[in-house]
């Protein structure tokens, strides 16, 4: 497409002033001629743009000629090219190397990405995430010439040079955050795309924020998304099972379900386990505990703990907000029954 304004071309009286021609053509066709005279259409200026899509060529020439024997025209002629876009063949997509995912999100709520990318063509334009098969986030890969120059329009692919982007870009960085996406599970890629739209997956697709249950039919990690989570200490008293007086130094064990709403066992999920101690501070100290057949739950405390509250943490998406949680207090007490506090700042 270019817009081209011609100046001067309109019929003359005199015959001698009708010797100038205005040329539009490529390496093997015209597209467009306006020789002035008495015989020819073209007897007004052009000023209308011209597009000529599928053009495959390898130049685009615009003249103006005097066709007088003397090479001089009679009169002041022109033409005016205030844009021409060209389309530059680049089937070529860009090359990846070295992607990996430095962080899967669990723990910081950020999904990252890094890579290498090679190109050859118009070069590596810019980084792609998508969620849920849509554009969430562009991150550009280098700074002008490699930059859109209209950015106005619905074509992001407008340069003002041939070979805009960079050929090797390394340790290139994305990031998605959960804090940007609606309430639930999506589906996140990330990519790398060239001058011309070429595209090449860099990681994906995958899910985040994550299901709590990994596996199992898709009706099961839907009843997971309502699961509801009970602990209690095995040796506390049938009155009140979320509250245990120990001897310091006995093993505490404590036990659970993880049900859906029905009461039906979660096996698979992940609980996380945090300790709260007598200055408030909350440490978490497990990741890993995992609901077995119908949804049980054990854990051992260590046997040298001191007082504290336990609690069990679930988390139906991670990263994601506890949906579910149980605190157990437990009180150690000393042989001679005091009530025992580690008097290090140590939180184990």
């Amino acid at each position: 497409m270019a817009i081209r304004t011609t100046s001067g071309f309109g019929l003359g009286p005199s015959p001698h002033e009708n010797d100038s021609t205005y040329v539009l053509q490529t390496n093997d066709q015209t597209l467009e001629s306006c020789r002035l005279s008495r015989s020819s259409s073209c007897m007004a200026d052009l000023r209308a743009p011209f597009d000529k899509q599928g053009l495959d060529a390898t130049y685009v020439d615009l003249q103006v000629l005097c066709t007088n024997g003397g090479l001089r025209c009679a009169r002041r002629v022109g033409v005016d090219a205030a844009a021409v876009a060209v389309a530059l063949a680049d089937p070529a997509a860009p090359v990846v190397a070295n992607a990996r995912l430095t962080d899967d999100g669990e723990r910081s709520g950020t999904l990252r990405a890094s890579f290498d990318a090679a190109d050859v063509g118009g070069g590596l334009y810019r980084a792609l995430v998508k969620v849920d098969g849509k554009i969430a986030q562009t991150v550009p890969l280098a700074p002008a010439p490699c930059a859109d120059v209209n950015a106005g329009d619905a074509d992001p692919y407008q340069f003002d040079v041939p070979v805009p982007c960079p050929a090797l870009v390394q340790g290139a960085a994305v990031l998605l955050d959960v804090r940007s996406l609606p309430p639930g599970p999506h589906g996140a890629e990330v990519s790398v795309e060239d001058a011309a739209g070429n595209e090449t997956t860099v990681a994906g697709p995958l899910e985040f924020p994550k299901q709590n249950l990994g596996s199992g039919s898709a009706a099961e990690r839907a009843a997971a998304l309502t699961g509801r989570l009970r602990m209690w200490f095995v040796k506390a008293r049938s009155g009140d099972r979320k509250r245990l007086s120990s001897r310091f130094g006995t093993r505490v064990v404590t036990r659970g379900r993880l049900t859906t709403r029905s009461g039906r066992g979660i096996v698979g999920a992940r609980i996380d386990v945090y300790h709260i101690r007598r200055d408030g501070k909350r440490r978490l100290v497990k990741t890993g505990l995992k609901s077995r057949g119908g949804g049980a739950l054990t854990l051992i405390l260590p046997n040298n703990v001191d007082t504290r509250t336990i609690e069990f943490a679930y988390r139906a998406l991670r990263p994601g907000p506890i949906t579910s949680r149980q605190r157990l207090r437990l009180t150690v007490r000393t042989k001679s029954g005091r009530i025992y506090h580690r008097k290090s700042k140590s939180s184990r």
